[in-house]
Parts: C-alpha cells; structure tokens; sequence
C-alpha cells in the first residue's frame, strides 16, 4: 500500500520477480525488476505500471480481459495548439537512426514510457503543446473509460486526470501524455495510463490510450521492452514509412526495445526499435484501445 503520490505495482508473483517504486520530482515512474523477463505477465485494464505525474493508490494486483488494439490510428477528439511548436532537435527525423536509449548517466528529467528518458529521448511539450494534447486526448480517454473528469468529480467516484506538467513526450508529429484515474478525492484504487497522439495542420489528434498491470505492454525499453503484438508477424523498415525497405518481420511476443520519440508518418505513429528498425505503434500496444 502506498499514499497518495505514490503507486507501487506488482508483477504476477514469480520466485523471481519484485517490485520497485522510484520517485523522481513530481513524477513516478513504475518499473519491474525480473530476471526471468515477463514471466506468467498478462496486461490488465485495472492495475497500473507507468511514469505519472499525478499519482493513484494501488489496492492491489489483480488480472482482466486484455483490451486488444486498432488496426490503425484513430482521430477521435482533436483540438488546435493554442500557440504554434515547432519541432525539437531531440526530436528523430525520418531516416536517421536515433541513439540508443540505454545510457551511463541516470536520467535526470522524467521517464513518461518505461526506459525512454524526456531529453535524451523526445522532449518535455511546451506549454501550449500540453494544453493542446490535454484537449485532444482527456476527453477521449474520460469517453472510452466512462469517468468524468477530476475537475468535476464527487466523492466515491472513480475520475481521470491527466498528469501535471510537465508531463508525457514530444517527438515528430507524435507524443504521449501521461494521467491516470483513480477514486475521488484521495485517488485510491486507480491506475496510470499513456494517452497517444498525433498531429497535423488541424492540431493535436488523440489516436489511442492504454492502461496496464504489467510494462512490456507498451512502447519501451530498458530492461523491461515491449512485446511485438501481431497475427502473423509484423514487419520492421529503414525508414518510418510504409513503402520503406522491409527489414525483417518479427512474431508475436518478440521482446524489443524502443530508442526513439514517437514519429507520425503517413497516417501511422512509428518507433525505432534498437538494432533493428522502424515499426508501427500498432504492433507495439497490446492493452491499447482506441
């Protein structure tokens, strides 16, 4: 059990898993330690494993129906900038390789995605580009989950929050905002999730949202990775495109790592995975719904 700005997740009990709760600035950031990697792991709507910066408590860990996700981007909820950003240097453009995510130095912002540092990956949003993702994506996930927003929640009810700035990551046309949903007004029995966007000329456009027990369900590296989710195998490009040479192809469960900002290309938000290529968000989402 933990207090209020705090969470603690728990893996599937293993001889050989833990759990670790770190606590950087006003974010946490949920990872497992296992040397036998994703053992017995399945994902769960209804428990959390993720960067937050506003924070729920945990009751426990429990199991549920794995939410599956959508063959390809959806713009649901979108909203217009409120001032104009221009792309970060730490930004990945389209064919360049970007560094691998693994460094000597301890990360010194936030982690909004497991193992991807804001700074040496992607970057922390600007004022107005938080703003902008905030409209886009809380109204949609608050949809799809069927709470209220915090704003206008009452005792005993379970209501989203998005995260406190700074919060989530920028790359190219493409970002995660971090929040998380919980019990009014102490935010117990909750869970922290990842809203993923996109955007175009129109604005900020909400694509998909996941909430997990377990990491490895989403894009991220470390020692935690993510698992390839696919029928068949999904490929893997040199570049973030859909006509880019095809690298390989792996299947379902491959664990990989991510290394890169998240990239909208071609009405698909890609991934740099490390030592291999390029590869949809599509694959890389198991718990995400749209």
């Amino acid at each position: 059990m933990t207090s209020w700005g705090e969470v603690e997740i728990c893996p599937v009990p293993t001889a050989d898993t833990r759990c670790t709760l770190v606590t950087i600035g006003f974010l946490t950031l949920i990872t497992i330690r296992a040397r036998a990697r994703y053992t017995a792991m399945r994902p769960t709507h209804s428990a959390a494993a993720a960067a937050l910066a506003l924070v729920f408590l945990l009751s426990g860990c429990g199991s549920a129906p794995v939410a599956r996700s959508s063959p390809s981007p959806v713009a649901q909820v979108s909203a217009s900038p409120t001032g104009a950003a221009s792309i970060s240097p730490n930004a990945t453009p389209s064919g360049v390789k970007p560094s691998p995510s693994a460094s000597p130095v301890q990360c010194q912002t936030y982690e909004p995605l497991p193992g991807l540092c804001v700074g040496i990956i992607g970057r922390v949003p600007t004022h107005e580009e938080y703003v902008a993702m905030t409209s886009a994506g809380a109204p949609a996930i608050e949809k799809a989950l069927g709470y209220k927003d915090w704003s206008v929640c009452s005792n005993g009810e379970n209501c989203y929050r998005v995260g406190a700035e700074p919060s989530g990551m920028v790359g190219t046309d493409a970002g995660v905002l971090n929040g998380g949903f919980g019990q009014y007004p102490g935010g117990g029995l909750g869970a922290a999730c990842w809203v993923f966007l996109n955007r175009d000329s129109s604005g900020w456009h909400f694509l998909n949202f996941a909430c997990a027990q377990n990491t490895g369900f989403t894009p991220g590296s470390a020692d935690t990775g993510t698992h390839v989710f696919v029928s068949g195998c999904a490929n893997y490009r040199t570049t973030p495109s859909l006509t880019a040479t095809v690298l390989g192809c792996l299947a379902k469960g491959t664990v990989v790592n991510v290394d890169s900002a998240p990239v909208y290309a071609e009405a698909h938000v890609w991934w740099h995975l490390t030592g291999r290529g390029w590869m949809a968000h599509d694959y890389l989402c198991e718990t995400c719904r749209a």
